[in-house]
């Protein structure tokens, strides 16, 4: 899992989403709030799995 501020994620945008959509890994992006971008695919299969 890689995990990124909202700053080096926003100057790094493109590089995350193709490092993710090749590892599936999910990228943690921080911020005041806190976020999660993961790979669509993988979201799906997780919400599966847990019933959601």
């Amino acid at each position: 899992m890689t995990t990124v501020n909202v700053t080096e994620a926003r100057a790094n945008l493109y590089k995350l989403i193709d490092e993710a959509s090749a590892s599936h890994k999910p990228v943690v992006i921080t911020g005041m709030h806190g976020s999660t971008l993961a790979h669509m695919r993988r979201c799906l299969t997780l919400q599966t799995l847990c019933g959601r």
